[in-house]
């Protein structure tokens, strides 16, 4: 019997005793108080049991996506040269200003130059808008 079972009968032992009049209305009302105690733990038990399980598939997407992994940390608004990408020639998280600087070294230009990853930083932290126009 779990905890939630034990709470059950003792409030419905307390219950019968109330109604034959061996207990007092103030006793009663403490049983009263500890089920109602319960039942919201129980609500939030449930609640957070929901949100993990949510959550886990949330990760399980993303991971999936090649988004996040065991080492990530995601940030919201942050920098975009501070961002952090797994890098796929490295095998490691790198911040995509570090991926542009790898990928742009000429021993590693011919590994990065088909990397999607790369591609995506380049594209965004490079601008290309001419400096100037004729």
């Amino acid at each position: 019997m779990n905890l939630s079972d034990s709470m059950v009968n003792e409030f419905e032992k307390a219950y019968r005793k109330f109604r034959k009049g061996k207990m007092e209305p103030s006793e009663f009302s403490l049983h009263i108080s500890a089920a109602k105690t319960t039942h919201k733990m129980i609500g939030q038990q449930i609640q957070e049991a929901n949100l993990a399980i949510q959550n886990r598939k949330a990760y399980r997407i993303l991971k999936q996506k090649n988004i996040v992994d065991e080492t990530t940390a995601i940030q919201v608004e942050g920098d975009k040269e501070n961002d952090k990408v797994k890098c796929p020639v490295q095998g490691k998280l790198i911040t995509r200003a570090e991926c542009l600087d790898y990928s742009g070294e000429s021993e590693h230009m011919e590994e990065c130059s088909g990397c999607e990853i790369g591609i995506e930083n380049k594209k965004l932290l490079i601008d290309e808008t001419p400096l100037y126009t004729a």
